[in-house]
């Protein structure tokens, strides 16, 4: 029940960057520090849970990280402080890493090597949580229109193209593009719906918290599930899960191990530093480089979710009588080829061609981080509390950096950087999967070599 939350929450975050961005009254690159530090935060929530699963009750754990997330979610619209807000991000990040180790590990413990259905079934969630959230923050988001008794000492005029053009003095705004500095000492510039850099004191109130509340109240009712969780399930579930760690643990040598743990880690890392930075920085792209309205941009993320969505709903049937890893080297090159295209689109300004692109890279990006765990389980070795925690903590090590990198070369260089990070990634992505093989290829070899020697 954790996923929709985990979608819900990064898709808000993405949503709303640039409404938060007003609300501290800080740049793009700086803005971009709230999905790292919700990564750092899930990072180091990933490390504790690591720790201590051994000795503490994963159901009063999973109730105590969404009850806490639920109150800094309240708490983030009214956070006008840059440090508090970037605090809050890390807060609710360090609950989810929690929740995500529990629930990850727990699904394979409970399901084993038939987990497949299951495992895709429970990231379907997670994508339902990320095709809601947009629509309903987008209801809230800060309009575009100036109260003009709001501006002091400005002058207005009429560009006979329903735009006004107003003066002000230069150290009442904070303006990143450049605009025509007068000689009196005052900025002029054009007034219009897509102004992505105007103060915020200029617009109206915005509604954010409203959207902030819902997502608090929808952790409180995963919360109070997972109490009722704590008095009526049955915990006995793990005798026949350590006896299969065990068995399995003596087939794998110590070095094969590491090697497989840093290729599956760097898998995980790629993918969600591009599937997440991808929808962090995807409103922002639009916005930036296309000229797009804030709603239109929220519109299109909650199209690149609902295609994930989509793409795991399907992944849920035919997981079963297709093994996914057979085919995710195709989805990753066809990873690559879908954000060459996005960045032909950004080039010539096509709208419809990032509408389709979007679409489609979600799609397949659906089934990639899910079967990362059930590879490892059914391939290599049981997934426990331990493997779960290094496996999410690798993940949001790339989702950690790429932010910082994308949002500064996004401000300081261009929108297009966008998309040349996330082709270079898409081809180490790729490379990982065929590592990934020739490690799984030869640990079955190994697996039956012992095997025969057994049965002499």
């Amino acid at each position: 029940m954790h996923s929709p939350v985990k979608g819900w929450i990064l898709a808000q975050t993405s949503s709303a960057l640039l409404d938060l961005q007003r609300i501290t009254s800080v740049t793009l690159d700086e803005s971009s520090l709230y999905m790292t530090f919700l990564s750092v935060g899930f990072v180091v929530g990933s490390f504790m849970y690591g720790v201590v699963c051994n000795h503490v009750d994963k159901y009063i754990v999973q109730f105590l990280a969404l009850t806490l997330a639920a109150i800094v979610l309240a708490a983030i619209p009214w956070c006008r402080i840059h440090v508090a807000m970037v605090t809050a991000h890390a807060i609710v990040g360090f609950c989810n890493g929690i929740i995500d180790s529990v629930v990850n590990a727990e699904m394979l413990a409970v399901w084993g090597n038939g987990g497949r259905s299951f495992m895709q079934a429970m990231y379907f969630s997670d994508s339902i949580g990320g095709v809601i959230s947009p629509i309903v923050t987008a209801q809230f988001l800060s309009f575009r229109k100036l109260y003009q008794h709001n501006m002091p000492d400005h002058s207005t005029a009429n560009d006979g193209n329903n735009a006004t053009l107003i003066t002000m003095p230069t150290t009442d705004l904070y303006i990143e593009h450049t605009n025509t500095l007068n000689k009196s000492g005052t900025f002029l510039f054009n007034v219009t719906e897509r102004d992505l850099h105007m103060p915020i004191s200029f617009y109206h109130s915005s509604q954010l918290y409203i959207a902030y509340i819902i997502s608090a109240c929808v952790c409180i009712f995963v919360a109070m599930a997972f109490l009722l969780m704590f008095f009526t399930f049955n915990r006995d579930i793990y005798s026949d899960r350590a006896v299969t760690e065990m068995t399995s643990s003596k087939n794998i040598s110590k070095y094969r191990k590491i090697i497989i743990l840093i290729n599956m880690g760097l898998m995980a890392c790629i993918y969600t530093a591009i599937e997440e930075s991808f929808s962090g920085f995807l409103p922002a792209f639009c916005i930036s480089q296309l000229n797009w309205s804030m709603s239109n941009a929220s519109y299109v993320l909650s199209v690149f979710y609902s295609c994930i969505g989509l793409g795991r709903l399907v992944g849920v049937f035919w997981a079963s009588y297709l093994n996914p890893k057979n085919i995710l080297g195709v989805l990753c090159l066809l990873i690559s080829v879908t954000l060459t295209i996005i960045l032909w689109c950004g080039l010539h300004h096509s709208d419809i061609g990032i509408w389709l692109s979007v679409a489609f890279i979600g799609f397949f990006f659906a089934v990639i981080l899910p079967t990362v765990f059930t590879w490892t389980e059914e391939d290599f070795f049981p997934v426990t509390g331990h493997i779960s925690s290094y496996l999410n903590i690798a993940a949001n090590c790339g989702a950690t950096i790429n932010p910082v990198v994308i949002g500064t070369l996004m401000e300081n260089c261009s929108p297009m950087w966008f998309t040349y990070i996330f082709l270079i990634e898409s081809f180490v992505l790729l490379m990982t999967y065929v590592i990934g093989i020739l490690l799984s290829r030869h640990n079955r070899a190994n697996q039956n070599e012992n095997a025969y020697q057994e049965m002499k």
